[in-house]
């Protein structure tokens, strides 16, 4: 799987433009499938040699910390934290299932 992620500024406004767009974006998207199909994967792709070994443990670690640390204060605190962690669960789901964004409070 390949994604790009482009921005809402690089489309052009005009029809005109953004069907030249839009070819040009699916012509690089060939080059990109028959390259694959060619080499056996995408150009730039990371290699598992690329990761760092350290920040990998590091990161498992810090997942795994939190974890624990997340389950024990909602198996042994007091009620309110699990009040909490039950509404925050809640708002989650809630958000999710229905698909709404909060605002945002500063435009970086």
């Amino acid at each position: 799987m390949h994604v790009c992620r482009i921005a809402i500024a690089d489309i052009p406004e005009s029809e005109n433009g953004a069907a030249s767009w839009l070819m040009d974006t699916f012509r690089d998207k060939d080059k990109l499938l028959s390259d694959f199909h060619s080499q056996g994967h995408f150009p730039r792709e990371g290699i598992e040699s690329e990761l760092s070994t350290a920040k990998c443990l590091a990161n498992f670690i810090f997942v795994i910390t939190l974890t624990a640390l997340c389950t024990y204060l909602t198996l042994f605190s007091s009620i309110w934290f699990k009040i909490y962690v039950s509404s925050v669960c809640a708002f989650l789901a809630t958000a999710t299932y229905f698909n709404s964004r909060p605002s945002r409070i500063v435009s970086l």
